[in-house]
């Protein structure tokens, strides 16, 4: 009595008197229970295990580990709760089993098939930890040269007008020959003329769909035709 639990209508209650539940072992509704108030029921309980790569490094060398994602559901929970707060709401845990290995743990009676969502995308501890979460939002560290696994790293970032990557000497497929490029410069447009304005003028190889060229359809089109783009 007291424990938190998903009901037979799916809501998150606390076990009392005349609550409807779904005993252990049966999810259709004949056989949907009635809590008298008194003693213990036995409701099924999702516990999911994340496996993660050996061979993922942090840009900076050190290893990626479930820890990482841990340190991940920490952060979500203190600093971002209204981001994710249905899955929030209904864990109970989420820990780290091993050095590879991340287990969440459900609300009793909360079993949702889309449980491969339940992963936390890892955080480098070892670099961020040393701040105050709080800190982490105004910190340059974490917003401007934050560290990932991917296949690049953040070079330089003037703010407004670019963002400027190289090759990440780390990156856990780069035996494949990947990233196919060194160098990659991201560069803030105004507005949809300024981005096609740099295009045709070679200070851009390709214009990304958020530059919102629709308003130029027309113009892109002749240029196209004409061999220009």
């Amino acid at each position: 009595s007291g424990d938190l639990i998903v009901n037979a209508a799916g809501s998150l209650v606390n076990l009392a008197q005349d609550v409807t539940y779904f005993p252990s072992g049966c999810r259709e509704s004949e056989c949907i229970q009635n809590y008298s108030g008194q003693g213990e029921v036995q409701i099924d309980q999702m516990f999911v295990r994340f496996s993660l790569r050996s061979d993922i490094l942090w840009s900076d060398g050190i290893q990626l580990t479930a820890d990482d994602s841990v340190y991940s559901f920490e952060i979500a929970h203190n600093l971002y709760p209204r981001v994710r707060a249905d899955l929030l709401a209904h864990t109970v845990s989420y820990q780290a089993v091993d050095s590879l290995m991340v287990e969440w743990g459900g609300v009793p009676g909360y079993l949702d098939p889309g449980y491969a969502g339940f992963f936390f995308t890892p955080l480098p501890r070892h670099a961020w930890s040393l701040f105050p979460a709080q800190e982490l939002l105004s910190s340059e560290l974490a917003n401007r040269t934050p560290i990932g696994w991917g296949p690049y790293l953040i070079d330089e970032w003037v703010a407004g007008d670019h963002i400027s990557l190289n090759r990440n000497p780390n990156y856990f497929r780069a035996k494949e020959g990947l990233p196919k490029f060194d160098h990659l410069v991201y560069r803030f447009m105004s507005d949809g003329e300024q981005a096609l304005a740099a295009l045709q003028a070679g200070e851009c190889d390709f214009v990304d769909e958020t530059a919102r060229l629709d308003a130029y359809r027309d113009q892109v089109l002749t240029l196209q035709n004409a061999g220009a783009l």
